[in-house]
Formats: C-alpha cells, sequence, structure tokens
C-alpha cells in the first residue's frame, strides 16, 4: 500500500458483510497509542477464521478495539505508549491483535508483542502470534485446541524443542 495523507493511513475496510469483493482499501485515521501500547508500522499480516467470519458478518470485533480486519502482524515499533518499557522505536515485532492489522499502522497492548524470532523473515513472522499462543495454551496451560487445520498441531513440538521449521539446521539434536 502506498502512504496515505498525514495523520492518515490505508486499511482494508469491510463495507458490508459478505465475500472478498467486500473488501475496500480507503484511508482512515492513523491509530494513537494510549499508555501500554505500541504503534507498529505493518509489513505483513496473516488470515484467520476470525477475520473470514468478521467480514462475513459473523463475528464482531470487541467493544474498543479497531473495526478493522487482522488479529495478527508483524512490523516495526513507532512509537512507545506512555509506560511501555522492554522495547524500542524500530524493534522488529509480530504481534496478537484485537484487529486492525489489515491496515499499514496498528497499535498493539505491549505484553501481545513478541520479537521477530532470529531464522524468521518479518512476513513470516505475522502468521506466528495466534499459533504460538494458542499451541502455548494448550501445552502449558492445558486447554483443548480447537482446531488442528490452523498449524497448531505442529508447533507444539517445535516449542517444546525451541525450534521453527526456518531454524532446524543450527538447532543441534
Amino acid at each position: 500500500m502506498k502512504p496515505g495523507k498525514i495523520g492518515h493511513m490505508r486499511a482494508v475496510v469491510i463495507t458490508e458483510p459478505g465475500g472478498p469483493e467486500v473488501l475496500q482499501v480507503r484511508d482512515v485515521p492513523d491509530p494513537v497509542p494510549s499508555a501500554g501500547e505500541v504503534l507498529i508500522d505493518v509489513a505483513a499480516t496473516a488470515i484467520n477464521r476470525a477475520d473470514l467470519l468478521q467480514r462475513q458478518g459473523h463475528y464482531d470485533p470487541p467493544p474498543g478495539t479497531s473495526p478493522y480486519l487482522g488479529m495478527e502482524c508483524a512490523g516495526t515499533i513507532a512509537q512507545l505508549g506512555d509506560g511501555v518499557t522492554g522495547w524500542r522505536v524500530g524493534d522488529a515485532v509480530c504481534a496478537l491483535l484485537a484487529g486492525g492489522g489489515y491496515a499499514e499502522r496498528v497499535v498493539a497492548p505491549a505484553g501481545q508483542l513478541l520479537p521477530v524470532p532470529q531464522g524468521l523473515s518479518t512476513v513470516d513472522s505475522a502468521a506466528l502470534p495466534e499459533v504460538a499462543c494458542t499451541v502455548w495454551s494448550m501445552v502449558f496451560c492445558q486447554v483443548l485446541p480447537i482446531s488442528s487445520a490452523s498449524g497448531c498441531d505442529m508447533a507444539p513440538p517445535r516449542l517444546g524443542r525451541g525450534t521453527t521449521p526456518h531454524d532446524r539446521e543450527r538447532t543441534p539434536r
């Protein structure tokens, strides 16, 4: 996407419930991080089932969150909200979002960020947060899996070894 006007960004907007044809790219106001949040310049996003359901009109975003699609993204921190520690402007991150990943910029709570793993591209890491959080819950919080079609069934052994498909060659067995 090309940058929009100052104070504005471009985002994918749902014009009405339906198929992919109801999505349009439009200029919308820039998000502003509140205390405990960061502003991310989005490099990539991922598609989740909830995004598809939202586009079809079957899943409302949580109150007070972005009205735009995108439950995870990857990019670079552009701004820190008050009280954010442990992160710096310019850090490459991926994030679990309540929405807004289908935009040039998005705000996310600092606690929902992950650093882009070494050996994984920023673009590839956009698909990591939802799977990583789901698997973490399944393995360490003993929550039952919702779906194995999303890749969650393949991630537990990798989390246990601390590897991803992209860095197997570097990990001693």
